[in-house]
């Protein structure tokens, strides 16, 4: 018989939805960023990267791919509670919420995008240190 424990705690099946649309949205972007370099095929001007260390979009691609990847693999992890999915989540959002606020600091806001993914990112981060997360995914 199922104790309560036993059951996936609400903030879990977030999490997972959260990191999977995360993952793929960042799969998308970094695929089409490295396809086209430029940023053309997304409207993004090379003015963007005025004050970057960068040329070309395609590093940027290259990260969200790599993220991307994080993303969903912890996902997975959450929801099958793998013992590497919760620390998988934590570290993908904070490379996530440092890599965004390091685009939003050295080229601004251009898109309200940004914020959005540096909210949720922080939701994300809130949710893995809720005690039932930590009980059922870590204990």
């Amino acid at each position: 018989m199922k104790t309560p424990a036993d059951y996936r705690p609400f903030a879990v099946v977030l999490l997972a939805v959260l990191n999977t649309v995360m993952g793929l949205v960042s799969l998308y972007y970094g695929t089409v960023l490295m396809a086209d370099s430029s940023g053309a095929s997304l409207a993004l001007s090379n003015r963007l990267l005025d004050g970057l260390p960068i040329t070309d979009f395609r590093s940027i691609g290259v990260f969200l791919v790599v993220i991307g990847l994080a993303f969903v693999l912890s996902s997975v992890g959450l929801w099958r509670n793998y013992g590497w999915g919760w620390p998988m989540a934590l570290g993908a959002g904070v490379v996530m919420a440092i890599g965004t606020t390091l685009s939003l600091t050295l080229a601004g806001l251009h898109f309200a995008l940004q914020p959005l993914v540096l909210l949720a990112v922080i939701w994300e981060i809130y949710l893995l240190f809720r005690p039932r997360t930590v009980s059922y995914t870590l204990l």
